[in-house]
């Protein structure tokens, strides 16, 4: 059976923690992308679709409306969010991604059962 060194351990130990810091801090970029706010946009170009999204104390939530037939009344539902980087979260597989050059553009990507479908979206509240 091999031993590990003295060395190899204090590394490990140190790669543990450091991992630990970062996942666990904000990001100065992802604090200056600021997902919060009223995003907005159009599944494929056609169907509307709102992401309202807010921070809370145990990370971000979205009040998500969304058309299911052309000028029908929107649908409702409240989804979890889990930050994947500094511009990316995920809303149980509705992902907004935030332009890095502009960030009040985005592009929502939604995972669907039949469909994964796309949205340009413009943050119209802060």
């Amino acid at each position: 059976m091999k031993t590990v060194s003295n060395d190899a351990s204090v590394t490990l130990v140190f790669i543990s923690c450091f991992i630990a810091l970062i996942v666990s801090q904000p990001t100065l970029a992802e604090e200056s992308f600021g997902f919060e706010g009223q995003w907005c946009g159009h599944w494929d170009g056609i169907y509307k679709t709102c992401l309202t999204v807010s921070k809370q104390a145990d990370g971000y939530e979205a009040f998500y409306e969304w058309e299911e037939q052309r000028g029908a009344a929107l649908q409702k539902k409240m989804l979890k969010g889990t930050v994947i980087n500094a511009n990316t979260i995920d809303f149980e597989r509705k992902v907004l991604v935030i332009n890095l050059h502009d960030h009040n553009k985005a592009t929502a990507v939604g995972l669907f059962k039949e469909f994964s479908r796309i949205a340009p979206m413009i943050r119209v509240t802060e």
